[in-house]
């Protein structure tokens, strides 16, 4: 005879395919905000967005559109730390039960998205003598790499924010239809937006666009700012003469797909840098922003390894920086962005990406485990970032006890 938590599961996996099944998928605007931006003002900036009290949710788009503009006879050029993924320095969405799902950066909302899709986010194929006129003929997801002072362009970006940690199912997705339901989202527009990055004194690694005068002198714009929220979802309605009631498959939205962005406590140079991961968790991906402001040498040569161990003795893998960026070529078809952190000639800022979406690094069973970053050099302003993607389970749903069984 089965267990009670046998037939919770078995039911719950029949309530999804019941939901995948019969659910419609409607793709709604739901919100919109068009804010005033200020360069450098403290407090920032912050929108905020809220999602619709309709269906099952899966994910929600964030769409971005703005002019940039500078003085007469000056140049922004795109930082390749990010551009313009730069343009939010923070992301928190917190769904109904108060649950921060996302507290990170635009630019590792966007990396998550390369990261999940295997592939580069929202990126049209060129193709060569194409025959039908296909390619890249619209500018979505786009950012001038230049602009010329007194000749405005503008510039179109999409946040993805998913909700889904396994795709295929409905693992992770938020019940949205009921009245007190809340989808709150605050967006951080970056104060930092520009940054003079002719000085060679500032680490820029966070602006969007470098300016070739100081900020007052080059009076770069950012304006027409526009945010759009859209909702993904699916609405219960099985075909005609289908009697099939409306089930929530509980144990699945019980799951939460998280992100967030941890600094890391003082690096040494040529010592294994512990980075615990938390428990409780299957860690899907693990990406590093490693700024070693002032490093005059080129990708990857700065740091000698990266080790993934448990308990501080079974080795889970060992990758040189080059070792690892064939890796993640392999997962994601390409390189982790690289650039100059003062804006300037040095490559002194990278980012490397530790992927687990296939096998799950699941801290819940496998006892401590920690990633070991072990640079060579460490100049005295760097510091390194890591953020986080991960599943888990609500710990409402695993005090329930058909779950625990």
């Amino acid at each position: 005879m089965a267990s009670s938590a046998q037939q919770a599961f078995a039911a719950d996996a029949a309530a999804q395919a019941a939901w995948l099944n019969y659910g419609a998928p409607l793709f709604q605007q739901v919100d919109s905000a068009s804010p005033i931006y200020s360069a450098g003002v403290t407090p920032p900036t912050i929108v905020n967005l809220r999602g619709s009290p309709t269906g099952l949710v899966t994910r929600f788009l964030i769409e971005c559109t703005g002019t940039l503009n500078c003085a007469s006879l000056h140049t922004l050029t795109r930082m390749k730390t990010g551009g313009i993924a730069n343009l939010l320095s923070n992301i928190q969405y917190t769904d109904p039960n108060t649950l921060q799902r996302v507290n990170t950066s635009g630019l590792h909302v966007i990396l998550d998205s390369i990261q999940r899709g295997r592939r580069p986010v929202r990126e049209a194929v060129v193709p060569t003598n194409d025959p039908f006129g296909q390619g890249q003929n619209f500018n979505a997801q786009w950012s001038p790499a230049t602009v010329s002072g007194g000749t405005a362009q503008n510039f179109h970006i999409v946040y993805e924010i998913n909700l889904i940690s396994t795709p295929g199912t409905l693992n992770g997705a938020v019940w949205a239809n009921t009245n007190d339901a809340k989808n709150l989202f605050a967006l951080t527009i970056n104060p930092n937006f520009f940054g003079f990055g002719n000085s060679g004194a500032n680490d820029i690694s966070g602006s969007a666009y470098s300016t070739d005068a100081a900020l007052g002198t080059a009076l770069p714009t950012l304006t027409n700012l526009s945010f759009v929220l859209y909702q993904d979802m699916l609405v219960w309605q099985p075909p005609p003469g289908v009697n099939q009631p409306l089930v929530l498959p509980n144990m699945a939205l019980a799951h939460a797909y998280r992100l967030s962005l941890v600094p890391a406590l003082s690096i040494k140079a040529n010592t294994r840098n512990e980075l615990p991961l938390a428990t409780q968790r299957s860690v899907l991906g693990q990406t590093l922003f490693w700024d070693n402001f002032g490093y005059a040498g080129l990708p990857g040569t700065d740091v000698t390894n990266l080790e993934l161990k448990i308990a501080n003795s079974v080795q889970v893998g060992i990758y040189t920086p080059n070792l690892l960026a064939t890796r993640t070529r392999d997962e994601v078809g390409m390189d982790m962005p690289v650039g100059s952190a003062s804006g300037g000639s040095n490559t002194d800022w990278a980012v490397y990406y530790w992927g687990s979406r296939r096998h799950p690094i699941n801290v819940a069973s496998g006892g401590n485990i920690s990633l070991y970053f072990n640079p060579n050099t460490v100049e005295a302003a760097a510091n390194l970032n890591i953020g986080y993607a991960w599943d888990e389970i609500t710990a409402s749903t695993m005090a329930v006890a058909s779950f625990m069984g």
